[in-house]
């Protein structure tokens, strides 16, 4: 948290991706550095949308894990019924995800969202 906040008090550009797409927040969340994902999309605006090399958002990360805290506080920014809706490579939405994984608090919040049960996935 301490070098996180240094990078920010030195305008470090938090939307900036690695090699593979992934932004300080999709690390921070498939990781489930939960101080860091609040502070990255509360204080730091980070931004939701954007997708890794696999399509993959933030939240996506964060449920394949099964960091259910991190998904939350994610969650808890997003108003975009697309954005709930968005599918990864592999055609899957937060949702399957979630449910895949036995995040029943945050599946129980993409539904009261919007998130729709008609989307299905791509078996792999």
């Amino acid at each position: 948290m301490e070098c996180l906040q240094l990078l920010l008090g030195h305008n470090a550009q938090v939307n900036s991706p690695d090699a593979s797409g992934k932004t300080s927040l999709m690390m921070a969340a498939e990781n489930g550095q939960t101080n860091a994902v609040e502070l990255l999309v509360s204080s730091a605006k980070a931004e939701l949308t954007l997708q890794d090399a696999v399509k993959n958002t933030a939240l996506h990360l964060a449920c394949s894990k099964g960091h259910e805290t991190s998904a939350l506080l994610i969650l808890k920014k997003i108003t975009d019924r697309n954005l709930i809706n968005s599918t990864n490579a592999a055609l899957q939405t937060t949702l399957h995800v979630a449910a895949r994984n036995g995040l029943t608090v945050v599946v129980q919040e993409l539904l009261v969202k919007g998130a729709s049960v008609y989307i299905f996935e791509r078996v792999v």
